[in-house]
Parts: C-alpha cells; sequence; structure tokens
C-alpha cells in the first residue's frame, strides 16, 4: 500500500487519505484531508471574527476590465500591460503597480552595484598602492582579530575599510591602522621621539593635576 506523511500531523497515511493537488508534482496535497480539513474550518472562523481577511479575485464586472493583483482593485485594461503568456492577454499588475516594482528593484539593483563597485576599487587600490591581494589583507586583518593595531577599536564600528600603514622607508607593510591612528602618525612625521615626546608631555601633565587636586 503506498503511504505518505502528512505534513501537519505527521502521520504516515495511505494515499487515499490525501486530497488532489495538481499543483504537486505527485498531485497530492501535502496535508491529510483531515488536517486540510482542520485548517479550512479554521481559516473560516477567523475571517468570522475578523482575525484574518480574506482578499477573494472579484467577478470582472465586463470584459474591458480587470483585477490587479497587488493593488487589488478592479481597473480598465488600458491600465495593464499586454502579455503575450497570458491567457487574456494582460499582466496580472497593473501599469502602475509595475513601475513601483520596477523603480524599487532599480534603487536595490543601483545600492547593490555601488557596493560592489566600492569593494572592487579597494581591491585594485589595495594592489596598485601596496602590492598585496584580498585575501593578503584579510590575513594581516585577521592576525590583528579586526581591530587597530594601535588603538584596537574594531573595524567593523568604522563607516571605512581601515588603512593600510605602509613603512616608507622599507616599503614594507607594517599593519593596519584606524585613520584617527593612521594620520596621527602622519601628523608626528612617524618620529619616536615626537611621538615619545607627547606620551610624556600628557604623563606630566596628568601627574600635576593629580598633584593640585590632592
Amino acid at each position: 500500500m503506498l503511504t505518505k506523511i502528512c505534513r501537519v500531523c505527521k502521520e504516515v497515511k495511505s494515499l487515499s487519505a490525501f486530497g488532489v493537488d495538481r499543483s504537486k508534482k505527485d498531485n497530492i496535497n501535502t496535508r491529510c484531508l483531515v488536517c486540510h480539513n482542520k485548517a479550512c474550518r479554521q481559516t473560516r472562523q477567523d475571517i468570522k471574527v475578523g482575525k484574518t481577511v480574506l482578499h477573494l479575485r472579484p467577478v470582472a464586472i465586463d470584459k474591458t476590465k480587470r483585477w490587479c493583483t497587488t493593488c487589488k482593485d478592479v481597473k480598465p485594461l488600458t491600465e495593464f500591460s499586454k502579455a503575450n503568456t497570458r491567457i487574456d492577454g494582460y499582466n496580472d499588475n497593473c501599469k502602475s503597480c509595475n513601475s513601483l516594482s520596477y523603480k524599487k528593484s532599480a534603487i536595490n539593483l543601483k545600492q547593490n552595484n555601488i557596493a560592489l563597485f566600492k569593494h572592487k576599487s579597494c581591491m585594485r587600490a589595495l594592489k596598485t598602492d601596496y602590492g598585496i591581494t584580498e585575501i593578503e589583507f584579510q590575513a594581516i586583518m585577521n592576525d590583528q582579530k579586526g581591530c587597530c593595531a594601535i588603538c584596537g577599536i574594531d573595524f567593523s564600528e568604522l563607516q571605512r575599510r581601515a588603512d593600510v600603514d605602509l613603512c616608507h622607508i622599507t616599503k614594507q607593510i607594517r599593519g593596519l591602522l584606524c585613520s584617527d591612528c593612521n594620520i596621527l602618525l602622519g601628523k608626528a612625521k612617524e618620529d619616536r621621539n615626537i611621538l615619545f615626546n607627547a606620551v610624556t608631555y600628557l604623563d606630566s601633565r596628568e601627574y600635576e593635576r593629580a598633584e593640585k587636586e590632592a
């Protein structure tokens, strides 16, 4: 005896316990008749108490009008684009809904293309300016655990990618920095004495302030 598992009650039942569904490959509903009838009764009850709103396709008033499947309005055929793949020769959606859908798709495509363009531009800059590939860049990022080598800020919190810190004498990559720390080194001319004096200065002023408060 051929059997099938109901997707609702999970019970194994004979095929005679299932209804016919031409949209399925085996032409058999995925729910048994008991579960199917129970779901239909629950839907009718929900509609009755106002819990569920049922959008029924209205009967066409005449052959000069059509029902839009998106906005649910009955409109003249002039509001629909022609479609040879449809039985009546018209699109299911009205021109207004189609136009809105195309605009949303265009915006999403543009945003995705902009993000892809920026990513590719960054990767080309890595190869041109620093001689490293995206894989090598990601390896350095993993070694630093995704954080700036100086201040330790997580690069995921920033609006731009990490800056590659390059030694201008040896031309070797020292690490990845946030833009603020990279600017700090540049303003200090990468001079250790200047940076050390800055630390000494801050320590001395902190010591003086602590003495005054004491």
